[in-house]
Parts: C-alpha cells; structure tokens; sequence
C-alpha cells in the first residue's frame, strides 16, 4: 500500500504512530488471515515490516513513548552501546506485535469487505485513493 507524505506534519501523537504501524503491517496481517501462521507470512510484506518496526524504534528511542523505558531519548550510539538496548528491543518488539494483533483483529472484523476489495484488486490490480474511498463506502 502507498500512503500519502505527510510533509506539513511536525509531529504525531502515541496513538497516529500506533495506527501507522497497524497500517504497514495491514498486508501481512491479511497474509496471516487468509492463508494462516503457517503459510501466511511472505516476503512481500518485508518493506511494510521495515516501516513498522522504524516506527515502532522511534517511539522507544526518539519519543520517549514506552512505558517500561521512559521518558528518555537515546542517541544512535547509545542504542545499540546500551544497557537498556535488550530492554528498548523488546518493548519495539511488543509495540509491533501488539499492533500486529490488532491489525489482524480489525481484519477479521471487516473480512467480508476485505473479500470484495480482493476481488476488486485480482480483476483492476490497482485502486487509486478515490476508488478504494467509493468501493469502501459502498461496502458499508
């Protein structure tokens, strides 16, 4: 999925950062959906994967935004140098498998919309922003 820059955005809150990490992760959940634990995971989904887990590493590192870490921020150097490291890679790990579970929920809950919109994709292969927003309202 391609998303739109947010280019006049300084900053974002806990919860915009958690959606845009359940957004990345929309296509693996999906794989995980459709297909299981088993053969679901694919490599397609590796991109969305990267993003998601930047995310997620800037929210412990940069914003401060992990309970079990603090209110702190640590420099490039100091990620990896760390005590704390072990501590702020399991929290980034939570954060990403917390919003995986939650993308996967949303999934579940909406799958007969998600099912028209496969057979919309598989016959058009590409939606732009306005298509996707009509074929979603109408599905409602």
């Amino acid at each position: 999925m391609e998303s739109e820059p947010d280019e006049e955005r300084l900053g974002y809150t806990r919860a915009e950062l958690e959606s845009r990490i359940r957004q990345a992760l929309g296509g693996r959940a999906a794989e995980l959906l459709y297909y299981g634990e088993r053969d679901g995971p694919s490599t397609s989904a590796a991109g969305d994967l990267r993003a998601a887990t930047r995310y997620a590493e800037q929210m412990v590192r940069d914003y401060g935004m992990d309970e079990g870490i603090g209110p702190l921020v640590l420099a490039p150097g100091q990620w990896e140098q760390s005590p704390l490291a072990a501590q702020a890679m399991q929290a980034v790990q939570r954060i990403v498998k917390d919003q995986l579970a939650l993308a996967l929920e949303e999934l579940r809950v909406h799958r007969p919309a998600l099912d028209q919109l496969v057979e919309v994709l598989q016959a058009r292969n590409r939606l732009t922003r306005e298509e996707l927003e009509a074929l979603l309202t109408g599905l409602s």
